[in-house]
């Protein structure tokens, strides 16, 4: 006799095949046979049976539906590491923002490699006539900061300029936890204002407490003094149902208005196009030379005219003290209306002035209030408010050896 355990069923069902050997001592004729061959029989039917229960209850089991589990996704604020979006995202975290110790984090935001070419109080300095000195806006791809979308929580932002530009400095700055860059495929979904991308600034609405910061700092050549007080509050009521918050800065910076004490001003270092630039000639397309002025203009004043201009043959005459015109000197390299070489001491507006910026005066205040309440668990009702105030100041005058006096002042010959 043989006994085979191995024939089990997910029922735990056992079964022993008992096989007798006609050869043995005691089996003498065939009614032996037909009892063990009808044990066998029944012993593989209790073991088919179990296979096909165990079969239907795990058939029954897969067919009974899973318990369904809402999940809420709301927008940006589900922290990401850009690289499971449909579409390419930079996410700089709170984290890094406060390791770049920056007063301003449009200075941060700037250093990424998908911004150029935006505006600052640097770069804006003499665009006072088109109401954009001082500020900070973003530019995508460096399309303009016109195409370059910018929002607040994943809302538009009212532009504070003339052009419609958002100025970044008027923002929350204590209460950004994170900033999302996206450069493709915006404009489909916010129209050709969001055509180089968009730049959305994530606020922490949720804060509870107080906090501050106090800074200030002055340049190494002992001007531009600044300093900055911002203050944040905030505080939960109606049993965590409401949240207040309130965010209030105040900035101010004396600016830069003679750039004489710097040493890189006398040399007249610039960018300049070359004129000699073809597509197909391999030179570059803009030259970085020393001595860069202008050629259509001195500060004692000068005949505007270009090289092809009807007036051309008064190119170069300027005044100096007392209207004396004399010729001006071109450079090697001219591309109208600036050039490399030649008189630059007539035209370096950089070297010898008493008051000429290279950084705007700035007086700053912003507010920021939000009031939310939950009214039920998927409503949420919220007002929020922002004032903004800036004035600058800038200055473009002469050296004392190039002013007159009205009555002999030179006119600007056109």
């Amino acid at each position: 006799m043989c006994v085979d355990e191995r024939f089990r069923s997910p029922t735990q069902v056992k079964c022993a095949l008992v096989i007798f050997n006609s050869g043995g001592k005691h089996m003498s004729n065939g009614t032996h046979y037909l009892r063990d061959l009808l044990r066998a029989s029944v012993c593989l039917s209790a073991l088919l049976m179990g296979t096909m229960a165990s079969a239907q209850t795990a058939e029954k089991a897969a067919s009974e539906p899973a318990e369904e589990e809402l999940i809420n996704v709301i927008g940006t604020r589900v922290v990401r590491d850009g690289y499971q979006s449909p579409t390419p995202v930079s996410v700089v975290g709170a984290d890094e923002i406060l390791r770049s110790a920056t007063p301003n984090i449009a200075d941060y935001v700037n250093t990424l490699p998908a911004l150029s070419g935006s505006s600052t109080p640097r770069t804006t300095v003499a665009q006072v006539g088109a109401g954009r000195q001082g500020i900070n806006s973003m530019n995508l791809r460096g399309i303009g900061d016109v195409r370059t979308l910018t929002l607040l929580d994943g809302r538009r932002v009212g532009g504070m300029i003339n052009t419609g530009a958002v100025d970044v400095s008027s923002l929350p700055q204590q209460l950004i936890t994170r900033v999302d860059v996206v450069t493709g495929g915006a404009s489909a979904s916010y129209g050709s204002d969001a055509l180089s991308g968009v730049v959305n600034f994530v606020l922490d609405t949720k804060f509870t407490g107080f906090k501050g910061q106090v800074s200030g700092g002055v340049t190494t050549y002992g001007d531009n003094r600044n300093w900055q007080i911002a203050l944040t509050y905030g505080t939960s009521f109606a049993d965590g149902r409401g949240h207040f918050l309130l965010s209030g800065e105040v900035a101010h910076e004396d600016g830069i208005y003679d750039a004489s004490n710097r040493s890189w001003t006398d040399a007249g270092w610039a960018y300049i196009n070359n004129p000699t630039y073809t597509a197909t000639n391999g030179q570059p397309r803009v030259l970085l030379r020393p001595g860069v002025g202008l050629t259509t203009s001195t500060l004692g004043g000068a005949i505007a005219c270009s090289a092809t201009s009807a007036c051309s043959s008064l190119r170069g005459i300027a005044f100096g003290p007392g209207g004396t015109p004399y010729n001006l000197v071109f450079g090697p390299i001219v591309s109208d209306p600036i050039m490399a070489g030649g008189t630059l001491g007539d035209n370096n507006v950089r070297s010898g002035s008493i008051e000429n910026s290279i950084l705007p005066e700035q007086n700053r205040r912003n507010l920021f209030s939000r009031v939310s309440f939950d009214v039920a668990d998927d409503w949420n009702l919220y007002a929020e408010g922002m004032y903004a105030y800036q004035d600058t100041d800038t200055r473009n005058y002469p050296p004392p050896a190039l002013s007159y006096p009205a009555e002999t002042a030179p006119r600007m010959v056109l």
